[in-house]
């Protein structure tokens, strides 16, 4: 007896996925993990902030040290002194016989942020009083508030990133701010970088919407905006150098000054109103105007004056250091006004010898990223030696040079990327990102050669960056696939048309 002849299916035959194709296995893995990937970039987001955070917290826990020397020091000092009640005055060895003197010497906005932290510390133990000399605790304790500072940053950029560009970047860009090294050393120390970078990119992050072409944004917007730049000025106040990028960013159309004008106007007048206040108790109690600081003078001045090395000079010999025996008060309005005179003569009078040290100003503070490293151990400048050694020899030469590689790395990645970014972002964020890059970049100029000077362009460099980062991974991609796509790759990847604030990510 015969067997039936089967008969043929009319169900399609699926393709196999798998088979013996070679790489066939790693194909499908590669898409099921893109796949997997591509489901949240937002969440993906959360996740680097969480680990930026971590790694935050675990450096400040074995880098936090005792503030004894310098700006720091003085910072804390003041810190705790206003977090007791005790008002702004100077510290005691530098006005003795005259006790209890108003000083303007530093901008507020950091010694007010360390006065908060430490207040709102106080009822979970904290003890550590101004009289105290080791200030460890109070290390640990606004190391620990930089942390979340430094990890809502991280946040922050991915946010701009993926306005201007997309989910992708902002992941990107979350990665390249979370694991930059500089930034994470520069938390466990009292500088102000880390709070000065924390408003600067929310102000941004709040001016992008505002300032798109078919922006609806309230003018609540951006007098949050003006509000988060005042007390940047606070700060660091050469924020104010932004205020340009911010006209630029606010005119939607060539012919539109007139609106370009009303929006950016809006926020730079609520920024001059927050700083208002702080200016009205100098003119209380000071002997003479102070804006916001008496300390731009001895910036302005010290490397300035002829075989000048370009970065900081105890005693510099362009600087008026002694204002004789008056009260430090006077003493601070006296010498802020003659070193800011003879900054200007000497621009004036040696304008060879200015741009010459423009050179070595520029080299100090670009040659390398590594001195948040310097600031942590404190470094003594007349012994040369470390007051609080983190690291032995090898150890701070193998720890600059990742610093300094990471950092020319992230250079070389917003090189490769700049012309994408500038053709690929609409006007207004363009003109913040680049405003961001250019506040940093021309104090070291505009002062002396100090590398931290140069920390508020790394997430803005970062974001442009992440352009970089994708055209790389484009040209990985277009490799793969064969010559063909790589060359139908690299004759497009230059014509793409802008894309608006609300866009899709670059593919």
């Amino acid at each position: 007896m015969s067997e039936a002849t089967p008969t043929p299916s009319t169900e399609s035959t699926p393709e196999p996925t798998l088979g013996p194709t070679p790489g066939g296995t790693r194909r499908v893995v590669r898409s099921a993990w893109r796949r997997r990937s591509a489901v949240s970039p937002d969440r993906a987001v959360l996740v680097v902030v969480g680990l930026a955070f971590v790694v935050r917290v675990l450096w400040v826990w074995y880098g936090h040290r005792t503030a004894e020397v310098g700006d720091p020091f003085q910072y804390v000092y003041y810190g705790l002194e206003l977090a007791q009640g005790n008002g702004y005055d100077s510290y005691p060895a530098l006005t003795t016989p005259w006790p209890d003197v108003p000083t303007a010497f530093y901008a507020i906005g950091y010694p007010a942020f360390l006065a908060l932290v430490f207040a709102v510390a106080r009822p979970f133990g904290f003890t550590v009083s101004p009289g105290d000399v080791a200030f460890s605790e109070a290390a640990w304790v606004y190391g620990v508030t930089q942390a979340i500072l430094g990890a809502i940053t991280v946040y922050f950029v991915a946010r701009i990133a993926r306005r201007l560009l997309g989910p992708r970047a902002g992941v990107i860009a979350a990665v390249i701010v979370a694991c930059w090294p500089n930034l994470i050393i520069y938390t466990a120390t009292a500088h102000v970088e880390t709070l000065y970078l924390f408003l600067l990119t929310a102000a941004v992050l709040v001016m992008l919407p505002a300032f798109a072409a078919d922006s609806t944004s309230r003018w609540t917007r951006l007098v949050t905006a003006g509000t988060l730049l005042g007390l940047s000025a606070q700060v660091r106040p050469l924020v104010a150098l932004i205020t340009p990028a911010i006209v630029i960013a606010a005119r939607r159309r060539p012919d539109n000054w007139g609106v370009a004008i009303r929006r950016s106007g809006l926020v730079i007048i609520t920024m001059l109103a927050v700083l208002a206040p702080w200016t009205i108790r100098n003119a209380m109690v000071m002997p003479g105007f102070v804006l916001i600081t008496t300390g731009s003078g001895d910036a302005a001045c010290m490397a300035r004056y002829p075989d000048a090395p370009g970065d900081f000079v105890s005693q510099s010999p362009g600087c008026l250091n002694d204002a004789g025996n008056v009260p430090w008060d006077e003493a601070e309005i006296i010498k802020n006004r003659e070193n800011t005179s003879r900054a200007i003569e000497f621009i004036l009078q040696e304008p060879k010898q200015e741009l010459r040290l423009w050179f070595w100003r520029g080299f100090r503070a670009f040659e390398g990223d590594h001195e948040g490293r310097i600031a942590l151990e404190a470094r003594d400048a007349a012994t040369d030696e470390y007051i609080n050694p983190l690291f032995t020899n090898r150890g701070r030469d193998v720890a600059d040079r990742i610093c300094d590689l990471y950092y020319w790395g992230v250079l070389a990645l917003a090189g490769l990327g700049l012309g994408r970014f500038r053709r690929s972002v609409h006007r207004g964020g363009t003109a913040l990102i680049f405003g961001g890059i250019f506040a940093g970049v021309i104090v070291p100029f505009m002062l002396f050669g100090d590398s931290r000077y140069k920390l508020p362009m790394h997430p803005f460099v970062a974001v442009i960056a992440t352009v970089g980062v994708l055209r790389l991974l484009e040209l990985r991609a277009a490799d793969r696939a064969g010559g063909p796509d790589r060359d139908e790759l690299t004759s497009t990847a230059d014509s793409r048309p802008p894309i608006e604030a609300t866009s899709a990510p670059l593919p």
